[in-house]
């Protein structure tokens, strides 16, 4: 988990490379053999990226809508306030072309729909190469625990992730890779605390409102 966060801080900062005061042209992505990356989007200055639940719910439907058109296939997710942790496959090299679709489509309608003038993500996004199967379910522990790193949520009663369609079947992620790699969903509770998360979440219908998953609202 450390690894991971460390190596996206470093991926972030090196857009650009200062020499002698000049701005030099961004290294170029490193590219992952796997085809598997942890991509993360992060708002301008630290701004909120979602100011309601509408928002949100936009979000996600231009990720299912632009990864889908691109061959892309998302294996885990979850909205934070300011940034966006995505968990993705990327086969045919389309990530790039994805995430400029998915972040200019995003950026023109929260401008519209807040009246906010300007950039609204930081810069380009960070993706972090993932190397080996190790590495892919450190990524998927990290982005599903990062709700309750900072102290939001555990994990299991954050509504904006991809956790609860680990639990209770996939929305918008393609979970296969995953499942087969733990053993199967019936696993994914005993995965997670292994990570040292609080996998507590309710069965459908008898969670607060204020907590269920949206890929649970949606059925309902």
């Amino acid at each position: 988990m450390v690894e991971i966060e460390a190596d996206a801080r470093k991926r972030a900062g090196a857009g650009i490379v200062r020499r002698g005061g000049a701005n030099m042209p961004r290294e170029p992505r490193v590219h992952a053999e796997s085809g598997f990356y942890h991509v993360i989007l992060r708002g301008n200055g630290k701004q909120l990226l979602f100011e309601n639940d509408d928002d949100r719910l936009h979000f996600l439907k231009l990720l299912r809508g632009k990864t889908q058109s691109g061959g892309v296939s998302v294996l885990a997710w979850c909205l934070m306030s300011n940034h966006i942790h995505l968990l993705l496959s990327d086969p045919q090299d389309n990530l790039s072309c994805v995430m400029h679709g998915l972040a200019t489509a995003y950026s023109r309608y929260f401008n519209s729909a807040s009246g906010h003038i300007g950039a609204v993500f930081q810069g380009r996004f960070t993706s972090v190469p993932i190397k080996s199967d190790r590495q892919l379910l450190q990524a998927l522990r990290y982005i599903h625990g990062n709700p309750e790193k900072a102290g939001v949520a555990p994990a299991g009663e954050y509504r904006w992730s991809s956790y609860g369609e680990y639990l209770v079947g996939a929305q918008l992620v393609d979970d296969d890779v995953v499942l087969d790699l733990i053993g199967g969903r019936s696993q994914f509770p005993t995965f997670c605390n292994d990570g040292g998360m609080r996998p507590t979440l309710c069965a459908p219908g008898s969670v607060s409102p204020t907590r269920t998953p949206w890929c649970w609202r949606a059925k309902s």
